[in-house]
């Protein structure tokens, strides 16, 4: 299952990311931005949706499929949250255990794209 459209707030440490997810989930139409991404969390939301083990996910595939449903507004809105200059490569690196995204000579702007079609990307930054 694909949104229709997708986002990623793309952040920085301490830039209001977690109040802005908040007004953002909270509107009804704008997703429910998490940060299904980020190693840290992954075992909490799989274990909470019935795919994981002891340490992690068992079945990548249907965690993401939850998380696409969990993140998406009534209007097919997806948000995600995530620090790309920490989590990308390590995220990437997950997609790319799925088949169809394995070959080395795929992009990883046409991973992005196939897995998550319309994406769009906001960032969020703070000012010193």
């Amino acid at each position: 299952m694909r949104p229709e459209h997708c986002y990623w707030l793309c952040v920085t440490p301490r830039s209001g990311s977690s109040l802005l997810c908040q007004v953002m989930a909270a509107s009804g139409v704008l997703g429910h931005p998490q940060e299904y991404a980020l190693a840290d969390y992954m075992p909490a939301y799989a274990k909470a949706w019935g795919f994981s083990s002891r340490w992690g996910v068992t079945d990548f595939r249907a965690y993401w499929a939850r998380c696409l449903e969990e993140g998406t507004s009534a209007n097919g809105w997806f948000g995600m949250k995530m620090a790309p200059a920490t989590y990308l490569e390590a995220f990437l690196s997950q997609v790319r255990t799925l088949p169809e995204y394995a070959a080395p000579e795929i992009s990883a702007d046409d991973v992005l794209r196939d897995f998550f079609g319309d994406l769009r990307f906001v960032y969020l930054t703070r000012r010193e």
